[in-house]
């Protein structure tokens, strides 16, 4: 049996990462964060997989190294 994946918002997903919501809705719209889906409603919000996150943070540590 697998654990199921953790999901965070957009603003959690921002402050992660040390950059706006802002940047994040448009790394999505652009394709460059994968989402899970939306939760219901006019604005619902993005559930961004915790590995999203963990994988853009690595490659800034690469970039970086």
């Amino acid at each position: 049996m697998t654990s199921p994946q953790r999901a965070l918002s957009a603003s959690q997903a921002a402050a992660a990462l040390g950059v706006a919501t802002v940047t994040i809705t448009r790394w999505i719209d652009d394709g460059k964060v994968a989402i899970l889906g939306r939760l219901d409603g006019e604005r619902g919000a993005y559930l961004i997989p915790k590995a999203e996150v963990d994988r853009i943070l690595a490659e800034r540590k690469a970039v970086t190294s």
